[in-house]
């Protein structure tokens, strides 16, 4: 195993830089903490803009970003990406549409930069997302205009379960990976 350097989340940041357009997977854990330092540096960046999937109860620091500090804020609950039907007795969840209209969202505003709250990998050095993003952490994850990808490691998140391919990212993957709290990261030799 490769042990994986981390930085803090207050450090994840600060690779944030005027002009970015971030996607950011989620308001609350991890993420909340990134928006947090994101308002400490506030005062230093300019034409910034934040789409993010937002939690029921909204997030004040996106509002402070939105009001105090002139940046474009995109917010949205992620319920409203997913189409429900029942078969039998059985509640399933269509996701694919949800997953063209995040392209087409990340294509329109330029998105350059994804942040995605992650369990810590496992012993494969692989990450789940949490159980909201099963399907918009890897559409943005892979979209071709990225060219910053952060990690925010959240031990506390309840892990997606399904497809792999709609579930899991590598940790390697990234350019930057984030940990508070002394979370220890490594992946397999190749």
């Amino acid at each position: 195993m490769k042990n994986i350097d981390t930085v803090t989340i207050n450090a994840a940041a600060s690779d944030i830089h005027s002009g970015d357009t971030l996607w950011l997977g989620g308001t609350t854990g991890a993420a909340g903490d990134f928006l947090e330092a994101l308002v400490a540096r506030a005062g230093e960046l300019k034409d910034v803009t934040v789409i993010a999937i937002t939690s029921r109860g909204g997030s004040a620091a996106l509002e402070t970003l939105k009001h105090e500090y002139g940046f474009r804020v995109l917010s949205f609950f992620s319920d409203a990406l997913m189409q429900t039907f029942t078969e039998g007795d059985r509640c399933k969840f269509a996701a694919s549409p949800a997953a063209k209209m995040i392209s087409i969202i990340c294509e329109k505003y330029g998105v350059n930069t994804v942040v995605v709250p992650l369990c810590p990998p496992d012993e494969s050095g692989v990450c789940r997302v949490g159980a909201g993003e099963s399907f918009v952490a890897p559409t943005v994850f892979g979209f071709s205009g990225v060219t910053k990808r952060i990690a925010l490691l959240d031990p506390d998140m309840f892990p997606a379960s399904g497809r792999a391919a709609a579930t899991e990212l590598p940790v390697s993957g990234f350019d930057v990976v984030a940990a508070n709290g002394g979370i220890k990261v490594s992946e397999p030799c190749a």
